[in-house]
């Protein structure tokens, strides 16, 4: 029988003279044996009969509720047509059937846990509060318990708390970043995708989660930084640029990439780390072959707090082969703010392109020095 597409709706012909004993049983066993129908009753399911199985299925949807632990046990049961209905019955239970049916997914039997997945996942958004209320409102033992419960589930359903994420209710949302924390790297990309959320509660402590995963979601952040949502973007590179050592070398190696977002990013991120060795990372990049990475490497030294150390580097990049490399470095030289770059500046400037020359007066100016000497180097450059 195939039950993949099952028919519950009454049908138009008569059942035989067999068909008509079985239900009549089934009748006699729901006077007889109230309690203990559902144990009587799911035998039936592997009948070959399509009027028997249809019958037994919507009354075990009727008086199923109030115990469903034998249909839970059916799902490991060796017959394909009563694992299968039993698992249909249960789905069309819906929330009634949710807390038992999580908890099937600690169950010694792998093939209960596999079908009891498998439920939760199609009874799917009602599934959300319960599966939050299970781990928030039990305590101790209970609470453990329930906690390994959900990431069992989590790992094998995870979009269900992504969708949780974008409730309309923001108690679910907020509940669901508390239950994603406790699963670690399987809440990667759900606690990215929240970094979209308006709600500043929900995407700070999403970005703090991904914060204190560490190196794992390093990738995935930069990655990140070239998404369409603006402030999936900006919060991906503040979260790196609270991040350890760790991030410095990944996030140097993204100034080259072809997207700009991501090499915007990764330069802000890089120029708000806080850490005693990133001078010596970012000083190493004024000598990287790839020009895109010298220019962003320039900007960052001139914003750092303890920049002087790179101000003979800086003077050195006035001399490269690239000119808005040199620009830049001219640029970060006068936010330092070191005299000791006016001379080097001053002979950049009498022998840079006029385009160029403009952002060197400019930082020149920035150094101190006055317009009227600029003018006189200026008409000797223009002869």
């Amino acid at each position: 029988m195939n039950t993949s597409e099952y028919d519950l709706s009454k049908s138009s012909g008569s059942p035989d003279h067999e068909e008509k004993g079985k239900l009549l049983e089934i009748q006699a066993l729901l006077v007889k044996h109230p309690a203990k129908a559902m144990n009587h009753l799911i035998p039936y399911l592997d009948d070959e009969s399509h009027v028997v199985t249809r019958e037994v299925i919507n009354t075990l949807i009727e008086v199923g509720a109030d115990n469903v632990t034998p249909l839970i046990e059916a799902l490991g049961h060796k017959s394909k047509q009563r694992r299968h209905f039993s698992a249909l019955i249960l789905g069309k239970l819906g929330e009634k059937a949710i807390q038992p049916v999580m908890e099937a997914i600690s169950h010694h039997n792998p093939s209960i846990r596999k079908r009891s997945s498998a439920i939760l996942d199609d009874i799917g958004q009602n599934t959300i509060k319960p599966l939050i209320d299970a781990l928030t409102t039990s305590k101790g033992n209970c609470r453990m318990r329930s906690l390994s419960i959900l990431r069992k589930i989590a790992q094998q359903s995870i979009h269900i708390l992504v969708k949780a994420l974008k409730h309309e209710d923001q108690d679910i949302q907020k509940q669901a970043i508390i239950t994603l924390e406790q699963l670690g790297t399987y809440a990667i990309e759900p606690f990215i995708n929240a970094l979209e959320q308006e709600d500043e509660s929900i995407s700070q402590r999403a970005s703090e989660a991904l914060k204190d995963l560490g190196e794992k979601v390093v990738k995935p952040l930069i990655t990140a930084m070239e998404s369409d949502n603006e402030w999936v973007r900006e919060r991906a590179a503040l979260v790196l640029s609270k991040m350890g050592e760790f991030v410095i070398l990944p996030l140097m190696d993204s100034l080259k990439s072809d997207n700009e977002w991501i090499r915007v990013g990764s330069e802000y991120a890089l120029g708000n780390i806080e850490h005693k060795h990133l001078m010596n990372y970012v000083i190493e990049g004024l000598k990287h072959p790839d020009p895109r990475v010298r220019m962003s490497t320039a900007r960052i030294l001139g914003e750092q707090k303890d920049s002087h150390r790179a101000v003979e580097p800086l003077i050195e990049a006035l001399k490269d082969k690239d000119e808005e490399v040199r620009c830049n470095a001219a640029e970060a030289l006068s936010f330092i703010g070191d005299q000791k770059a006016i001379e080097p500046l001053f002979d950049l400037l009498q022998n840079e392109k006029i385009g160029s020359a403009f952002i060197i007066e400019g930082a020149l100016m920035r150094l101190g020095v006055s317009e009227t000497k600029l003018k006189e180097l200026t008409s000797v450059h223009t002869l």
